[in-house]
């Protein structure tokens, strides 16, 4: 394991930390999460640690127990011991805050100080100590995501062991892996039982099994350990063996000028919709449904019906479950949202428009609901961009800056707006591409279902 940097993760960033003290919590405050929220660490002691997750360098805040924070393993390995005295007591440390040469000498970048002061002649690959950090953080939230589907918390708990013996400060989210791996089995008995394998790429398929791999090695003194696992190793590689040739793209859903009854196949899993356009109740065009993962479903709809936004609503109490961005694909407006798990497909109706019919007083929809859906929207657009994906990277941008531009936030509506500029260029991603995030862009978009 790598030990923090001398002067902390992220170095001088404690001068700008505002401290808010809570009954029985204090919290350090860096910077506001941006239009993606943030990807999240916590630890059994209460600590919990939040980057930004569509810049997982950027710091936005720690919690810390109170009365801890002089002596807190967090705070030291991110912001020195220096750092955690002043944010201890800024009034006894206030000469801290003058900018001071060390024993190093003055003018020298922190991945500089980091080397010499570690004894090592350059950082570790990967960037500064808070890139590679935060890059840790993003795969920890990963596997702690309950409404990600098993195979993506797979891939992010084998992808944070692979890379956790280079991060600094990774003694301090050890015993947290053990946890994780803990539960490997048991997600890979959900995986099996889930469709999620048979979305997944060729490449995505046999790069995740050599990641799990070492994971299904008996540990010293067990003869058996993860069956599951050893049988989902078993299903990916025939997956990778396949490619992606064989795959049968999904078949255009019916589409008529009439509801039609419920398709083939287990109550509730498919159906078909009548859609009507708001404000006017007038039966427009016919709209199929599809659960395709526990807490996933597709919407589909003709292009002959502008409409970039889909509202799930639960008809038996008005609830809406999902606000779903939808894109043009083979000749279709298509679209996935996250739904509650237990929510039945007879029970939903549908309506589409733009983001601004849909929000308004007239669609009774709460203004929680469409912040979930602008930080879902800007979470995919980080992924996108992260997983090499641009363009469809730039037009969730443009969702999640419209998401934010309802709830009056002008702020994010903005930063959204710029990372949509930036899709396209150098600079559209930020941080290194996930195998966790192509495999959940793959289950998004379904291009290989």
């Amino acid at each position: 394991m790598a030990d923090a940097p001398f002067d902390g993760i992220y170095g001088s960033a404690w001068r700008r930390i505002t401290v808010e003290r809570f009954d029985d919590l204090v919290e350090l405050i860096r910077a506001e999460p941006g239009p993606a929220g943030i990807a999240l660490v916590e630890f059994p002691d209460g600590s919990a640690w939040a980057v930004d997750f569509a810049d997982p360098e950027s710091l936005v805040s720690l919690a810390i127990p109170d009365g801890s924070i002089a002596d807190s393993p967090l705070v030291i390995a991110l912001f020195g011991g220096d750092g955690a005295m002043f944010l201890a007591d800024p009034d006894a440390a206030v000469e801290l805050r003058d900018d001071r040469s060390d024993e190093i000498g003055p003018h020298v970048s922190r991945p500089q100080r980091w080397a010499r002061v570690r004894g090592r002649s350059r950082p570790q690959p990967g960037g500064e100590p808070s890139s590679i950090a935060g890059l840790m953080v993003l795969l920890a939230d990963g596997t702690t995501d309950d409404e990600a589907e098993p195979i993506v918390r797979l891939a992010a708990i084998a992808e944070l062991v692979r890379v956790l013996p280079n991060v600094p400060g990774s003694a301090l989210i050890a015993p947290l892996v053990e946890a994780y791996l803990a539960e490997i089995d048991r997600l890979a008995a959900d995986a099996i039982e889930g469709s999620a394998i048979e979305s997944l790429s060729g490449a995505s398929a046999g790069e995740l099994r050599d990641l799990l791999v070492p994971l299904a090695d008996p540990a010293p003194g067990h003869t058996v350990v993860a069956p599951a696992l050893r049988e989902l190793l078993d299903r990916l590689r025939d997956r990778a063996t396949r490619g992606d040739d064989l795959v049968v793209a999904m078949a255009s859903p019916r589409l008529s000028a009439a509801p039609s009854p419920a398709s083939e196949g287990p109550p509730g899993d498919r159906r078909e919709i009548a859609c009507f356009d708001e404000p006017e109740p007038v039966l427009t065009q016919l709209l199929e449904v599809e659960r395709v993962g526990e807490m996933l479903i597709e919407v589909r709809m003709a292009l002959t019906v502008w409409a970039n936004w889909a509202r799930v609503v639960r008809t038996s109490d008005l609830v809406t479950v999902a606000l779903v961005p939808l894109e043009e694909r083979e000749h279709l407006r298509v679209g996935r949202g996250v739904i509650p798990p237990d929510l039945d497909l007879d029970d939903v109706e549908v309506m589409f428009g733009t983001l601004s019919d849909l929000v308004d007083d007239r669609a009774g929809l709460d203004a929680d609901e469409v912040l979930r859906n602008a930080i879902r929207l800007g979470r995919s657009a980080s992924r996108a961009a992260r997983s090499g994906d641009p363009y469809r990277a730039q037009q969730l941008w443009g969702d999640c800056e419209a998401a934010w531009l309802a709830l009056g936030d002008q702020n994010r509506a903005g930063l959204a707006n710029e990372y949509r500029h930036r899709a396209l260029g150098r600079q559209g991603r930020i941080g290194p591409p996930l195998l966790a995030e192509r495999i959940t862009e793959e289950l998004e978009s379904g291009e290989f279902d």
